[in-house]
């Protein structure tokens, strides 16, 4: 370790999600969101739309893969709604 600190090994990666229930007035609107690994998948509830980037090759979000990546953009679309579900 450093100075001797032992070093730890990283903690196992989880999912983190978000939920932004309401509108805000710096343009905000009504949505979830949910980072597993390098993908995050944004949830509008306006009108269902999915937002899917690739965070390691497109930091920017520039490219929304949704389509491109259907089966995992619904996968975590699925787990972003049990965890809704399951925090009320």
């Amino acid at each position: 370790g450093i100075d001797g600190v032992s070093l730890r090994r990283t903690p196992k990666e989880r999912p983190l999600y978000w939920h932004y229930p309401h509108y805000s007035n710096q343009g905000g609107v009504p949505g979830g969101a949910m980072r597993e690994g390098k993908w995050k998948l944004i949830e509008f509830y306006e009108d269902n739309r999915l937002e899917l980037f690739d965070l390691t090759n497109d930091p920017g979000e520039r490219q929304n893969l949704a389509k491109k990546e259907r089966a995992r953009a619904d996968r975590m679309r699925a787990q972003l709604d049990a965890w809704r579900k399951r925090h009320g």
